[in-house]
């Protein structure tokens, strides 16, 4: 059986990697700061059920592979929008104590990040990605995959994102979209899982929709009157893959099954 670990493992994207990756049959060890973990946890677990493929470690803790052969996943894009600079320094101290202890084991590392970091109080994150990068994960000694997103959307996307603000009657001054393009969350999960083999290794992939202008649609159907902004300009693509992601479902009822999931927590 396929091994994977997954980091931030209880937020939006983490947790959607591994119900997917256990619906594909792998076994996960998913991996939280325990200063992350907050009130949809619980919940979020309940959609994977009981499953014996699944164990919970937290990040600083011992944790004991086994020597088995792990696909580490590592979505950055989860750690984005936290604003807790010692929170980053200790996930990331954790994170390098971890790939020292194992990195013989390790079968191949997936970043998943941000397209762009949207504001100059993201700094500290970005750094903090280029000294993983660069510093702690060794690329010569361990295969390694950046996949960079858009606004990613569909059931429990934080609300520090502007879909889920409208839905919520939340708006605030900021948010962390990207404006250029939005992809259902599943569909962002499904492509990466599908394009992690060795063509990929020591690359960036961009992850595009099919449209590659999914943002403005989907805050048009969740508001037809809000004023959207200026796009930002195009963002260099040189030495990146664009990869088109195939939609199993239109923006239109995904941004329906965020909606539908928030109403279930409002109950």
């Amino acid at each position: 059986m396929d091994q994977a670990i997954v980091f931030a493992a209880q937020q939006f994207l983490g947790f959607e990697i591994c119900k997917e990756l256990l619906n594909q049959g792998y076994e996960v060890m998913a991996i939280e700061h325990e200063q992350m973990v907050n009130d949809d946890s619980n919940e979020k677990w309940l959609e994977i059920g009981r499953n014996a493929n699944v164990t919970y470690q937290p990040l600083n803790t011992n944790i004991d592979f086994n020597d088995q052969s792990y696909i580490w996943f590592i979505p950055l894009y989860d750690l984005f929008t936290v604003k807790n600079e010692k929170l980053i320094m200790d996930w990331t101290i954790n994170l390098q104590r971890l790939y020292e202890e194992s990195k013989s084991s390790i079968e191949r590392i997936i970043f998943i990040t941000p397209v762009k970091w949207s504001s100059n109080e993201r700094k500290a994150n970005e750094h903090f990605y280029k000294k993983l990068k660069n510093e702690v994960i060794n690329s010569e000694e361990t295969p390694v995959i950046e996949f960079q997103l858009p606004t990613i959307f569909g059931p429990w996307q934080p609300n520090c994102f502007l879909f889920q603000q409208i839905i919520s009657e939340s708006e605030l001054n900021s948010y962390f979209d990207d404006l250029m393009d939005a992809i259902y969350v599943e569909d962002a999960v499904h492509s990466i899982l599908e394009n992690m083999d060795d063509k990929f290794y020591g690359k960036t992939v961009y992850l595009q929709s099919e449209t590659g202008d999914n943002w403005r649609k989907c805050v048009l159907y969740l508001n037809p009157s809000y004023p959207l902004p200026e796009q930002s300009e195009s963002m260099n693509r040189n030495n990146v893959e664009i990869l088109k992601v195939k939609e199993s479902i239109s923006f239109k009822e995904g941004i329906d099954k965020q909606i539908a999931c928030y109403s279930r927590k409002k109950q």
